[in-house]
């Protein structure tokens, strides 16, 4: 994976004070009571999201794209599953792991096999980073991909156009939303240390699901679970190959753009 990177000690040092703080309360009393114990709360998808500094995610941009709030039936319905994990690697390569999508076909070849890596786009903004990655017309030689494409039905509230694309949402500088037609994640990167950080997801399902669906939710889980676990080595040998003489920063396609956006964001706020 090519990094467009700058020394980790600078970014260990500030990434605490740049940390998004996710507050998931499904109540709406709680919503309200978190808003009055962080006034500089926003509410969006029944996320109240707290920050260090004013950002845009709450706000449609001036082409009408903002957060749906359709999605927002996965967050008042039940929160069904928290895992914690431990990354062998700065929170930036991590990071910058979620953003690159130059790896996708070649690191991850069960998910190569449900996305449709040509329509793969990223939509830039200021402070996040819109994913929409479609699905193939037909998903190729993988057991897992089938049977998920077979079954996924969208939850209520959701539509056809729903159905066959995942979307991924990176909440600069270390939040992530993912949205499937049948489950929602959030995910939060915290620094731990200059080669280390910690993983914080929770996953959001209606309450009442059919047997179709939780099969579909369970399948979802192992496919990510396989690309999770191809992940956690990526990110473990860039942070070698950052400890080495020898790293020299790698250019970047037309599929980076977010990536440079990451990195371009990171050195403003540092001054660099």
């Amino acid at each position: 994976m090519p990094s467009y990177a700058f020394p980790d000690r600078y970014v260990a040092a500030a990434a605490v004070l740049l940390t998004t703080v996710v507050l998931p309360p499904p109540a709406a009393a709680k919503r309200a009571d978190a808003a009055k114990r962080h006034p500089a709360a926003k509410s969006t998808t029944g996320l109240n999201f707290s920050a260090a500094f004013p950002f845009d995610w709450c706000v449609a941009d001036k082409k009408g794209k903002g957060p749906p709030s359709k999605f927002q039936i996965f967050l008042e319905e039940s929160l069904v599953r928290v895992l914690i994990g431990e990354e062998p690697a700065n929170w930036k390569v991590v990071a910058e792991n979620y953003l690159d999508g130059y790896h996708i076909p070649i690191a991850h070849p069960a998910l190569v096999r449900l996305l449709d890596y040509k329509r793969y786009e990223a939509d830039i903004h200021d402070h996040w980073v819109w994913f929409e990655a479609p699905h193939r017309e037909e998903p190729t030689d993988n057991w897992i991909v089938r049977l998920y494409s077979k079954i996924v039905q969208p939850m209520p509230g959701l539509s056809a156009d729903d159905l066959r694309v995942w979307r991924y949402v990176f909440i600069y500088p270390n939040t992530i939303l993912d949205i499937y037609p049948d489950q929602m994640n959030t995910w939060v990167i915290r620094p731990t240390g200059v080669d280390s950080s910690h993983d914080h997801y929770e996953c959001y399902r209606p309450v009442h699901n059919s047997l179709r669906t939780r099969v579909a939710q369970r399948l979802n889980l192992r496919l990510n679970t396989i690309v999770a676990h191809e992940d956690i080595d990526l990110v473990r040998n860039v942070q070698t190959g950052l400890g080495t003489r020898d790293y020299e920063c790698g250019p970047l396609s037309e599929r980076d753009a977010a990536l440079a956006w990451f990195a371009d964001r990171i050195r403003g706020d540092l001054g660099l």
